[in-house]
């Protein structure tokens, strides 16, 4: 084949000096029309043609849009082109009489993830980075894909727009951290896009048209391809110095304890545990929380009971929807000693705005440790709707929050005349607890 007619041969300067590069690693977060995805297509092929045999992958974050934005552009640059490539539609696979191919896939659910284990991959190229939530994709790399490379030496790229929220594995990785080289540009440096006349024009140009500045959070984070968060988009009025403490403080009845749960094997499983002063006072304080994807029901039950036995709680809520009815009659079915109720789901867009404020009046607390609900707190955005949180965002832990946040204060917040002393010690035992106060950390082995 023809240098001309090869796959790097349509590459422009920025686009082959991610090609170039000696890193395995490699991190592109261009804004849109930068031309991510064609490096990705052109640099797959020439690989595949280059190593005979070779097992490699492409994964977007759905099936769907793997077809529509990688699947078709390559099959129409191999036929213009002449490659050689065989494409299998009812397989969604890429192959070569050389003996190498290629498998486009998504990562709808943790079971579509799971697919990709037991081949030895030598190039992994996964897409739409920003749009994936950040737990999904951090379990896609870290225990799915990265194993596979030892046959081979595999190498790794993710690219994606910057996603909503500024943190997790495609944050880091465009950060240079765990060891990616980070690639960066706009559809400005793509010869193939007029972006003075798109983005610049008076009257009819993208800024003039939307009455945007260049500081809008939306043209930063999609043109621009800059990390950045818009306050007013924000779920949360969470603040690190008014909401986190480092201990549970002294309390001279101590602490009633709550525990909320949110389920998932799609998304992951979640608890968080909250206390709140026993007696008197009306600030909750989240004392735990935990959170892993890809447990089923039955590895779920026992670290969701050890939680209960740790506290004690007068109050336990759960997500009874989709995997939480199957958890629930797992839970139930091997132990009996706490019943979870179902959350109480309806107007979560009011529930949210009273949780934020609780967070906002100094009402709700949490200790240093938790520090996954604190990055869920701090960036989670609400959607254009402003009914709920934006999809692609890990929201687990603080769901599990929220949903035992709001059942608490109906037990804790409730008007009554302080006690003597005998009479909070004699509260204190109707729980089965020391009056002193407690502070937890870890669940027990």
């Amino acid at each position: 084949m023809s240098e001309e007619r090869g796959p790097l041969s349509g590459l422009f300067e920025l686009q082959r000096e991610v090609v170039r590069s000696p890193i395995k690693f490699k991190a592109l977060d261009p804004g849109r029309r930068g031309g991510k995805t064609d490096v990705i297509i052109r640099e797959l092929a020439h690989g595949m043609l280059s190593e005979p045999g070779s097992a490699n992958l492409f994964c977007a974050l759905t099936i769907g849009s793997a077809l529509k934005i990688f699947w078709k552009p390559f099959k129409r640059l191999n036929d213009q082109l002449g490659w050689g490539f065989r494409f299998n539609e009812g397989k969604h696979e890429v192959s070569h009489e050389n003996g190498s191919w290629l498998a486009i896939g998504g990562g709808d659910t943790i079971a579509d993830l799971e697919k990709y284990r037991g081949t030895p991959w030598r190039r992994v190229r996964v897409d739409e980075c920003g749009a994936w939530k950040p737990s999904h994709l951090r379990y896609l790399i870290d225990e799915v894909i990265e194993p596979s490379f030892m046959d081979y030496d595999g190498d790794l790229w993710l690219a994606g727009t910057p996603g909503r929220q500024p943190v997790g594995y495609f944050f880091d990785a465009c950060h240079g951290r765990n060891g990616f080289q980070h690639f960066h540009w706009t559809a400005k440096q793509n010869p193939h896009v007029n972006w003075e006349r798109y983005v610049h024009t008076p009257v009819t140009g993208l800024l003039a048209r939307k009455g945007w500045t260049e500081e809008n959070p939306i043209y930063k984070r999609e043109y621009l391809g800059l990390w950045t968060v818009d306050p007013s988009s924000l779920v949360y009025a969470f603040d690190r110095t008014r909401n986190v403490l480092s201990a549970l403080p002294p309390h001279k009845h101590g602490y009633d304890y709550g525990v909320g749960f949110d389920f998932g094997v799609n998304n992951a499983s979640a608890y968080s545990v909250v206390a709140s002063p026993r007696v008197t006072g009306h600030t909750l304080i989240t004392v735990e929380t935990f959170r892993a994807v890809g447990l089923a029901p039955s590895e779920f039950a026992p670290i969701a009971n050890a939680a209960l036995k740790k506290y004690k709680p007068i109050k336990a809520v759960g997500d009874s929807g989709g995997l939480g009815k199957a958890f629930m009659q797992e839970y139930t079915l091997r132990y009996s000693d706490w019943h979870i109720e179902q959350a109480n789901k309806q107007d979560r867009r009011g529930t949210l705005e009273i949780v934020s404020d609780m967070w906002r009046s100094g009402a709700k607390k949490s200790l240093e440790n938790n520090d996954v609900l604190h990055t869920e707190l701090s960036t989670l955005q609400w959607d254009e709707d402003r009914e709920n949180t934006a999809e692609g965002q890990d929201n687990d832990v603080s769901d599990a929050d929220m949903y035992i946040s709001k059942e608490m204060p109906a037990f804790l917040n409730r008007e009554q005349d302080e006690p003597d002393e005998d009479e909070g010690d004699k509260h204190a035992r109707s729980f089965g607890r020391s009056n002193e106060p407690q502070s937890y950390h870890d669940v027990p082995d």
